[in-house]
């Protein structure tokens, strides 16, 4: 339940981050566009009045210079009246021009102190000094032209040369001021639209790369999820099947959460435990097994054993009988007669040997002294066989029957050794590991197939011809070290050779 919970915890810690990082993306976004349609609404609202003030400036100037060329046509023509009345309607026009500027100036004002824009705030602040220097241009004109308007008034239009020359000049300035402040005006429209796309840009890629951050980091922790979760319970899931199919030999990965190296311990003490009972059931029914094979043993060896005593009783009769010069032909068959009674009455005994389970003398052995001591009793088989001997220096001794355990290592090499009838090399190594001392004894012979390799410590079970060998060898070892509460395996390949693996306890204290 809690790795359960744990697992739904970081799910939904990774679905919050997503919405979080997207909400941020979205907020962020709307927050600078909407920046940017504030600013540009804010050089608008002072831009256009500016615009339409240039434009009604432009006009009374017009209207100004329309009226001055009137009024010196009515002078010439000596109409005082309606040059009076022309000099009225330019002072009106005049001061219309001088509030329009004035306006236009606080507008520009007022913008250098609310716009957001540095540069906006600057453009913004040249305009309004533009302004202030064409309202001072537009007053001197102003002067110039009443004053001219004055003498052409007063019949004084042969007087006046000079000064329209200086209207000239003073148009000429106020002109320019004006195309000037134009100019910033047109500069400033190019520049707020150039900003505003400048920031829409900005935005889009700001937008873009907020986006891409989010991809990456889903990709990123979707990775990290995969990796830690999901691909650790798909193998999970997968070791689940192969153990339900009775599959034991499997190597749990280790993980990397918490959570999931807990369930993957958690796996391996049950795959241990398995093995382990595994294990158990299979040397509880091979004992069983034995056992009962045993006693049907002891039975056939005592009836075997009575008539084999009546039998040999009566070659020797026989053999008495006949005197000391029987036929070449009769002496032959009595000695067959005898040897295949002795090769019964071995048998005999082997199974009696296998059957009986008697109480051991247990002794301290040295493992290494006793192997060399066997292969010492084989000697007269290692003609064309080379030993290769490998022992740990401190290896551990061993509680046992010494004669008991002298004839399984014997039976397991001379196994070897007929399986190496034409020659090569048996290797034993003695060393100790986590189980106790383990002798391992190797040889290149022929090897055992794979079929028959779970049958080899079956009583009675040989792979080699009929005479050579009574299936018993391996099942006296097998019993053997079982009572010594120790273990035996064997592995083999066809055509490479077996391995046969004796594990006995170490000896603690005294035996």
């Amino acid at each position: 339940m809690r790795f359960q919970m744990s697992i739904q915890f970081r799910i939904s810690v990774a679905v919050l981050l997503g919405l979080v990082l997207s909400s941020l993306v979205g907020g962020v976004s709307l927050y600078e566009m909407s920046r940017i349609r504030g600013q540009i609404q804010e050089i608008a609202k002072t831009e256009l009045p500016l615009t339409e003030i240039l434009t009604q400036v432009e006009n009374l100037h017009l209207q100004q210079a329309l009226l001055l060329e009137r009024a010196y046509r009515y002078g010439v023509s000596k109409q005082p009246a309606t040059v009076s009345a022309l000099h009225n309607q330019f002072a009106q026009t005049a001061g219309r021009m001088g509030q329009l500027l004035q306006e236009g100036r606080a507008l520009a004002l007022g913008a250098v102190t609310t716009t957001a824009a540095t540069q906006a705030r600057q453009t913004f602040q040249g305009i309004a000094q533009s302004l202030r220097v064409l309202a001072q241009n537009h007053e001197q004109l102003g002067q110039l032209v009443m004053e001219t308007l004055v003498k052409i008034h007063g019949d004084a239009v042969a007087q006046t040369d000079h000064l329209f020359q200086r209207i000239e000049s003073q148009e000429l300035a106020l002109i320019t001021a004006q195309n000037q402040l134009k100019g910033q005006l047109a500069s400033m429209l190019q520049e707020s639209a150039q900003y505003a796309v400048y920031k829409e840009e900005q935005g889009i890629y700001l937008i873009g790369l907020l986006l891409g951050i989010s991809v990456v980091v889903g990709l990123l922790f979707s990775w990290r999820i995969s990796k830690e979760i999901i691909q650790p319970l798909t193998e999970a899931a997968q070791i689940a099947d192969r153990i339900s199919e009775n599959q034991l030999d499997i190597e749990t990965p280790k993980g990397q959460l918490p959570e999931m190296k807990r369930l993957f311990r958690a796996m391996t003490y049950m795959v241990t435990a398995l093995k382990e009972r595994q294990r158990l059931e299979q040397l509880l029914l091979i004992s069983e097994k034995m056992s009962s094979i045993g006693r049907l043993t002891a039975g056939i060896a005592h009836e075997i054993n009575n008539p084999l005593a009546s039998a040999s009783m009566g070659v020797q009769t026989l053999k008495t009988l006949l005197g000391e010069s029987p036929s070449l032909d009769v002496s032959k068959r009595i000695d067959s007669i005898e040897r295949n009674l002795d090769r019964a009455a071995t048998i005999a005994q082997e199974m009696l040997v296998f059957s009986r389970s008697e109480s051991s003398s247990l002794v301290p052995i040295d493992l290494q002294e006793q192997v060399e001591g066997a292969l010492t009793l084989l000697s007269h088989k290692l003609k064309d066989v080379t030993v290769v001997q490998q022992w740990q220096q401190d290896m551990p001794e061993v509680c046992g029957d010494f004669v008991r355990l002298e004839q399984a290592f014997m039976n397991i090499m001379s196994n070897a050794l007929d399986a190496m009838a034409e020659g090569g090399c048996m290797e034993i190594v003695g060393e100790r590991d986590e189980e106790g001392a383990m002798v391992r004894i190797t040889d290149h012979g022929q090897g055992i197939a794979p079929e028959l390799l779970s049958r080899v410590f079956d009583p009675f079970f040989t792979t080699k011809e009929v005479g050579l060998g009574t299936g018993l060898g391996l099942s006296i070892c097998y019993n053997t070290i079982l009572e010594h509460r120790g273990s035996i395996e064997i592995t083999s390949e066809v055509g490479v050779g077996s391995c046969v693996t004796v594990r006995l306890p170490v000896r603690q204290g005294d035996c």
